[in-house]
């Protein structure tokens, strides 16, 4: 369960905007990246001091204290973790969904649905920073991403 908290730190650290809405079912995308496994979701309920936690570690001020994670098995050998967030951007909401390894790092970042104009998307090379990257990782804007 740790690292599921980790990971929950990385989500709201970071999203991904591309202009769509709607794009695709959560499912059907965490379906897609595990393709063959056993997918078990668990909703994370925080409590005073781990929302205290994550904001600090986040940078968010964000009071949002239920979060949903998929795990993905084969056979009993955890896979991966997928979590999924929905911000305001600016004005609209967009949901994401982040993927983890067993270890912690982040693989993908995939877009469920974004509502912003197109000049708020974000290029591949920006994205493309973010992934291989763990919770040892410098990840503040115009220090190690740029």
């Amino acid at each position: 369960m740790t690292l599921i908290k980790w990971n929950l730190a990385w989500v709201l650290c970071f999203s991904v905007n591309i202009n769509a809405e709607l794009i695709a079912s959560p499912d059907q995308l965490i379906a897609e990246h595990f393709k063959g496994m056993a997918i078990e979701r668990v909703n994370v309920l925080l409590n005073d001091d781990q929302l205290k936690a994550v904001q600090k570690n986040s940078g968010s001020d964000s009071k949002e204290r239920i979060y949903s994670f998929f795990v993905a098995r084969k056979s009993s050998k955890v896979i991966g973790y997928a979590g999924i967030l929905t911000i305001r951007v600016r004005t609209k909401d967009q949901t994401s969904l982040y993927y983890f390894n067993n270890k912690g790092v982040l693989e993908n970042i995939e877009l469920v649905a974004f509502y912003e104009p197109p000049e708020y998307i974000p290029n591949a090379q920006l994205l493309s920073q973010f992934k291989g990257r763990d919770q040892s990782a410098d990840l503040k804007m115009n220090g190690a991403i740029r």
